[in-house]
């Protein structure tokens, strides 16, 4: 609000405000009130002529987008001029400091299947994870772990990660780095479990994201898949012996051959 106070009727008022002319990266324009009066190179509104006890009522609408850094802070000062004499200048001037905060949701959604059969192929196990920034700022220095990759039970072994040069393999933990607002970044992880598998075994596979900037929810940084591992097996016998044999031939003249084979998926073993 720009208001003279007279006792004069105030000429040639002016009010600039130098921040218009250098906003920082981030920082974007939007609309202004009196645009007609307002210089958008100098920053400065020519309000002209204001009587006595009149009041001028600017607004300036910015952005800030979620790519401004949260160190940023933006002091905008606005100065009022006339070409009358003053009686008082102490007024003349006005500032508003906003500090610039960062805010993110970083969410996890973990997929898999609920069952494996042990021994069923290789690679037989895969989880697709997808990792998403719900804003409203850009996120730095985004992690997502997955504990269950440094300690594999017996019988199930890891295959391969979609996005091989962010995984640290010693630490299973993928260096994601940046993910704007709205963005996804989305990960496979591939497992095997070999035919040697424990039937009782239940695996509890979690993911937990992170990043820099302060979370608005952290109800959903992390999610979990538990899979289940079946032995499937087919069991067949197969028994030869002679059609006929001569009584008194020989002592053990009646010989069986036996074969067991588990034809099946998960571990048996042939006799």
């Amino acid at each position: 609000d720009v208001t003279n106070d007279g006792p004069s009727n105030a000429t040639g008022v002016t009010m600039s405000d130098a921040l218009l002319t250098n906003l920082p990266a981030g920082v974007s324009l939007v609309s202004i009130g009196l645009p007609s009066e307002f210089n958008a190179t100098t920053g400065v509104w020519n309000i002209v002529d204001l009587a006595i006890g009149a009041t001028e009522h600017l607004t300036v609408t910015l952005t800030v987008e979620g790519t401004a850094s949260d160190t940023l802070s933006l002091t905008n000062v606005s100065v009022v001029a006339a070409n009358e004499t003053e009686t008082t200048l102490v007024d003349n001037t006005d500032s508003v400091t906003t500090e610039i905060d960062r805010r993110i949701n970083l969410t996890v959604d973990k997929n898999g299947p609920a069952t494996v059969v042990a021994g069923s192929s290789a690679g037989n196990l895969v989880y697709t994870i997808d990792v998403t920034n719900a804003g409203p700022s850009n996120a730095t220095g985004v992690t997502m772990s997955d504990a269950l990759l440094l300690n594999l039970p017996a019988g199930v072994a890891f295959v391969s990660t979609s996005l091989p040069s962010e995984f640290g393999i010693g630490t299973s933990v993928w260096n994601i780095g940046d993910l704007a607002a709205g963005a996804t970044e989305r990960i496979s992880v591939t497992l095997t479990v070999d035919a040697s598998a424990s039937a009782s075994l239940d695996l509890t596979n979690i993911s937990v994201v992170a990043g820099n900037e302060q979370e608005t929810n952290t109800n959903d940084n992390s999610d979990s898949v538990v899979t289940n591992i079946d032995r499937l097996i087919n069991l067949t016998v197969d028994k030869s012996g002679p059609a006929t044999i001569q009584a008194g031939s020989g002592p053990g003249n009646l010989v069986y051959t036996v074969d067991v084979t588990d034809d099946g998926r998960s571990g048996g073993r042939n006799n």
